[in-house]
């Protein structure tokens, strides 16, 4: 599962990053993951078949409201692992 993979390949350069799903009803629907490390929250989304990962990164107080869209769009879990931790980081 897509989900359990990205998780898997942050949690190896980031032990101790929390990580929640929000899975859909429908398989093809959209999915989320928040990454939680330190005080950074970066969210992760896609919606099967598409290869497109949406993520959104910093720290915002209104909940859910915060979220507006992604802020870069990436193609492949390597690719969206990368800038995961880098989001996560540039804090730290």
């Amino acid at each position: 599962m897509i989900a359990d993979d990205l998780i898997q390949r942050i949690e190896q350069v980031l032990p101790g990053v929390k990580a929640s799903i929000d899975k859909p009803a429908d398989p093809t629907g959209q999915w989320f993951v928040d990454f939680r490390y330190d005080d950074s929250l970066v969210t992760v989304d896609w919606k099967p078949p598409a290869p497109d990962f949406g993520i959104s990164g910093g720290t915002c107080e209104g909940g859910d409201q915060c979220f507006g869209g992604p802020d870069y769009v990436v193609q492949t879990v390597e690719e969206a692992t990368k800038k995961i931790v880098a989001l996560l980081t540039e804090a730290a």
